[in-house]
């Protein structure tokens, strides 16, 4: 099974910095063109980004953080199935306060994190893999993209 929902996604999981010739080769693609294709509708959904404007490319994926009840610790980091960010916005009945950046779902995602309540366990458990405790920890869904160390440092 691919939790990522997509070959090329799942490749640069796994392959954190590889460079687009070795992408296109471990993906079996054996067209430029519909490479080439795949990897631009990739890009315009977010779920993969460019770095520093080369052809290393980071996949998005996503976490969710379990904390103590203070917020003050954070006990695990579980990591989920791809899920897009419509069915995010459905399933977890997000609603925009506004039409500023911050108050999209993306905001929350990768810079604030989004709480997750617990009416929103059995959805979470289902893409985690995992079982919540809601009377024992917060939890909060985040986005981020992997990057290799070296550009990073």
């Amino acid at each position: 099974m691919n939790p990522h929902n997509n070959k090329i996604v799942e490749i640069l999981v796994n392959n954190v910095g590889i460079d687009k010739e070795e992408l296109f080769i471990k993906s079996g693609y054996t067209s430029k063109r519909e490479f080439i294709s795949e990897i631009n509708l990739l890009q315009s959904s977010y779920r993969i980004a460019t770095i520093y404007d080369r052809h290393i490319y980071a996949p998005r994926v996503l976490l969710l953080v379990e904390l103590t009840q203070q917020k003050d610790q954070v006990t695990r980091r579980i990591p989920l199935n791809y899920l897009p960010t419509d069915v995010l916005i459905e399933k977890l009945n997000f609603k925009e306060r506004g039409t500023e950046p911050e108050d999209r779902i993306d905001y929350f995602l990768e810079i604030a994190g989004y709480e997750l309540k617990p009416k929103d366990k059995a959805f979470m458990e289902i893409h985690s893999n995992t079982i919540l405790d809601f009377n024992k920890y917060c939890y909060s869904l985040w986005a981020k993209y992997l990057q290799p160390k070296m550009i990073l440092e």
